[in-house]
Parts: C-alpha cells; structure tokens; sequence
C-alpha cells in the first residue's frame, strides 16, 4: 500500500527495483520492521526536507509518501487485504499509527 500526504492509501505493484522506491518515496529510503512480517519504507530525510506531514509513528512523525510491504508472500496478503485491523488508524490521514501495535 502507498500513503501519500493529504490522500487515501492505495494499492499499487511496485517495480522490483531501489531507483523506483527511492523515486517513490523522494529520495533515501528507510525501511522500519512492523508487526505482521510487514515492512514501512519511508523517506530517510523527509522531515528535515520539510516534506509534507503524512502519518504519525508512535512518537514520530512521518512525512512525505511511504508504503508498506509484506517480509514474505502471506505478509503481502496481510498488508494488501487486512491493513486497517493490523495497524489501527493507519488508513486514516494524519492519525496516530502506533509501532507496538
């Protein structure tokens, strides 16, 4: 799923490539393991480039675009289909998304 500033998430396929996420996401990725062999990938500068705020991380703030993706192929079916109940809050623009989830 893809989580743009200001907009719904989506779901996209994703070219199997760093030059595509990195375009992606803006620049530098970050990735940052979460529960349910799922993976966020973010922009690694995206606060201090003064990108736009997107979504809370526990005490952190996300900005710019980032997406998720599943560890493994039962993972992508958990982070494609089941998101809203794994990671409570995260469908929803500029709301608290908890890592301890």
């Amino acid at each position: 799923m893809i989580f743009e500033p200001g907009k719904e998430p989506y779901t996209a396929v994703l070219e199997d490539s760093l030059e595509h996420r990195q375009a992606l996401v803006g620049g530098e990725i970050e990735c940052i393991s979460l529960p349910h062999e799922t993976v966020l990938c973010c922009n690694a500068a995206g606060k201090w480039l003064g990108l736009p705020v997107n979504r809370q991380l526990g005490n952190d703030t996300l900005h710019g675009t980032f997406f998720l993706y599943g560890d493994t192929r039962r993972a992508w079916r958990i982070a494609d289909r089941r998101t809203n109940r794994l990671f409570p809050g995260l469908l929803h623009r500029a709301t608290a998304f908890r890592r301890d989830l």
